[in-house]
């Protein structure tokens, strides 16, 4: 029983931290901001993970949090989550010096994306790992039983640990976060400056644990590159197995100093690496390629290049390096918007017709500019490649046309791709032959596991959609949550419409959101599926809503699920005076609004390579 009872104890906790720290982060009296304090210790001791992400608790109440964590060694404390609580200049400099004290060894993770710490706070914090001098340490406040009143009359307090701090020199080999192995300092912009301070004490070895650095949106360049890439070739970063610099002005130059820290073989461990949005060019693109195909990131598991511009040119350098074999553990290639064009597909389609990336689960080549002839090669490919291990596959924005279309349907029917989950081909000038050929494997049940299906603004026609309503009636897909079909038009929309209605209607297990430009006159079926499913019940249903404009979305209709809400709409939807006018009905409708997935806000499908601890 106890270890069922301890999460719940800590999140008691964590509820009694936070309203502690909203009330000290006030104006209030001396005695009650001193009995919170001490509140404040004694919840402090209870916790080992203490997340306060996203709740609003601002620079003075995690200023009273940092105060707090200086007064009292807390030896279980492993994870802290502070993003998105406007943490600025005091915040952080309270938290870096309970770091900088010694109180925080057992840290292993601190989240601090979102914020606005800035060049400062990142000098704080980088400060706060060389450790304060003349202040006691952990080991001797616990061996002599300090009181947190005892401890506070001994702890000679920094004024301002961004200026003028010297490390102690009474240490000697003690760290002060030696188990810290997570640090996501994402959106804080700390620029080149607040980069070159942190990779300072990466360089001295004060981090010697760190496993995971996400550096994301950063206004991060050249020179804060440079800095990080001489910390890299130090030796004392060789742990390091996730790095993320996306949305960096990295530019050239700046993956240039990456690339070359690689070189100097102190980094061998790199399983993520993040580049998205960098600036990265085709010449980049081909220095990254040729480090790549040396052996230098033989243990890559996860590259992310989205919205750079790689080009046809850098594609096919990539390509070739994969092709090289050097990282046959990569499962994520993430290339989206980067316009490899068709001799990038074709040179990428070499590479898994050959089994060179084996283990391969996510391919997004989202707006590449394929085209027809690329994506047909690149879809057979993956008949005569090894593909069963692929989960993720986004060829949006490709225009591959309906050959493409069904030669990939080909390598679905024969049971290539039959682990997949998430299938997106909108924007790709498909139409009901290519369709078709994927409700043939949809039929055959050679897609148990797919969760999402995405064919919006393509060729369909209603007979596709028939076709794809059949499949669900029958429930052949059983697992599938999200069908959109939006914008394809042509064809007898109203035909679309019943059939979907009709299978909703049919399979009463049926909890696919589908999204569809629904025709104004489908109120009536909507009554009708009110009628069949909800009559004086309480169950949850997914089904699709008509909206005015034909603009598509899904609701839950749980608020409709009393006898006499059904009643109601069904009365109103027979006299075509279905409102949407009251508040609290366009507030269910927004909350319900879903849009495609992005392969950087899923959940990620394999923890061990995401490292999102």
């Amino acid at each position: 029983m106890v270890p069922q009872q301890a999460p719940v104890m800590e999140r008691t906790s964590t509820r009694i931290i936070v309203d502690l720290l909203r009330k000290l982060g006030t104006d209030i009296d001396d005695s009650e901001a001193r009995s919170s304090h001490q509140s404040l210790l004694d919840e402090l001791q209870k916790v080992t993970i203490l997340d306060l992400g996203r709740r609003r608790i601002g620079d003075r109440g995690i200023a009273a949090l940092g105060r707090a964590l200086q007064d009292c060694p807390v030896p279980r404390l492993e994870r802290l989550s502070l993003d998105s609580n406007d943490v600025a200049d005091d915040g952080m400099t309270a938290i870096a010096e309970a770091i900088g004290v010694g109180n925080l060894t057992a840290l292993r993770t601190l989240h601090l994306s979102w914020n606005n710490i800035g060049e400062q706070g990142c000098r704080a914090l980088a400060h706060g790992f060389q450790g304060i001098r003349s202040t006691p340490t952990v080991s001797q406040a616990m061996a002599k039983s300090f009181s947190f009143e005892f401890w506070n009359k001994k702890k000679n307090r920094s004024k301002n640990l961004g200026e003028g701090m010297e490390r102690s020199n009474s240490r000697k080999g003690f760290k002060c976060v030696p188990h810290l192995s997570t640090i996501w300092l994402t959106g804080n912009n700390i620029g080149d400056e607040g980069a070159k301070v942190l990779s300072s004490a990466f360089e001295s070895g004060d981090v010697p644990s760190l496993k995971v650095l996400r550096l994301f949106n950063n206004n991060i360049g050249p020179k804060g590159m440079e800095a990080l890439g001489k910390a890299l070739a130090s030796g004392y970063m060789a742990t390091l197995e996730a790095l993320n610099l996306g949305q960096n002005p990295l530019t050239e130059r700046g993956v240039a100093s990456l690339v070359r820290a690689f070189e100097s073989k102190r980094v061998m461990g790199v399983r993520e690496l993040g580049l998205s949005a960098v600036g990265l060019t085709d010449e980049g693109s081909k220095t990254l390629a040729s480090s790549l195909q040396a052996g230098y990131f033989s243990a890559l598991e996860s590259l992310y290049l989205h919205r750079n511009e790689v080009g046809k040119e850098g594609g096919v350098a990539m390509a070739q390096a994969l092709r090289s074999g050097r990282v046959k553990n990569l499962r994520v290639l993430d290339l989206e918007g980067n316009l490899i064009q068709e001799e990038g597909a074709k040179e990428l389609a070499k590479v898994i017709e050959l089994g060179q990336i084996p283990k391969l689960e996510i391919l997004d080549l989202v707006d590449n500019g394929a085209g027809g002839e690329g994506g047909k090669i690149l879809c057979e490919a993956l008949v005569a490649g090894n593909c069963n291990s692929l989960k993720w596959l986004a060829l949006d924005g490709n225009s591959i046309g309906d050959d493409s279309c069904m030669a990939l349907g080909r390598a679905l029917e024969e049971g290539h791709l039959v682990g997949l989950e998430r299938l997106y081909l909108a924007r790709n000038e498909i139409g009901y032959q290519g369709v078709a050929v994927i409700v043939k494997a949809l039929e055959a049940g050679r897609l148990p596991n797919l969760k999402y299906l995405s064919l919006d603004d393509n060729k369909l026609e209603h007979r596709s959609t028939i076709a794809l309503a059949a499949a669900l009636k029958a429930n052949v897909v059983p697992n599938l949550q999200y069908l959109s079909l939006k914008k394809s038009w042509g064809g007898d929309q109203e035909k679309g419409a019943s059939a979907l209605v009709a299978a909703y209607t049919k399979n009463r297990d049926l909890k696919t959101q589908v999204h569809y430009d629904w025709p104004n006159n489908s109120y009536a079926a909507k009554a009708k599926i009110l009628q069949a499913r909800n009559s004086g019940t309480t169950e949850d249903v997914d089904l699709p809503m008509p909206y005015k404009g034909c603009f598509c979305t899904s609701f839950n209709f749980r608020v409709l699920s009393r006898r006499s809400s059904s009643k109601r709409i069904q009365r109103a939807a027979s006299a075509g005076e279905l409102s949407f006018s009251t508040a609290s009905f366009k507030e269910n409708l927004k909350r319900q609004l879903s849009r495609k997935p992005s392969i950087r806000d899923v959940t990620p499908l394999d923890h061990n390579f995401t490292f999102s601890t």
